[in-house]
């Protein structure tokens, strides 16, 4: 996999997200645990907010055992485009 085209992907999506507002009420719902969750596909996202300031392999290398972002993952490039696709309808 790119990793170039990972980070851009990730970067698009936070963007998307920002820019939509209120319409990502339609399909998202928050959770109490920073995160939320795709409606269509029962996805939970973690907030972005969370890890603000930190770079993407800061993120990633603390999504194994023992990490600060033990048991998420990074998404795959199909599962981005379909949140998108579910936030936009």
């Amino acid at each position: 996999m790119n990793i170039k085209r990972v980070k851009a992907t990730f970067l698009a999506l936070v963007v998307t997200l920002m820019s939509l507002g209120n319409l990502v009420n339609a399909a998202i719902i928050d959770t109490d645990e920073d995160s939320f969750i795709d409606t269509q596909t029962g996805l939970e996202w973690m907030d972005f907010g969370i890890n603000n300031h930190q770079s993407f392999n800061e993120v990633s290398s603390q999504l194994g055992a023992g990490g600060e972002y033990e048991d998420w993952r990074l998404p795959s490039i199909d599962e981005v485009y379909t949140m998108w696709h579910n936030v936009a309808n």
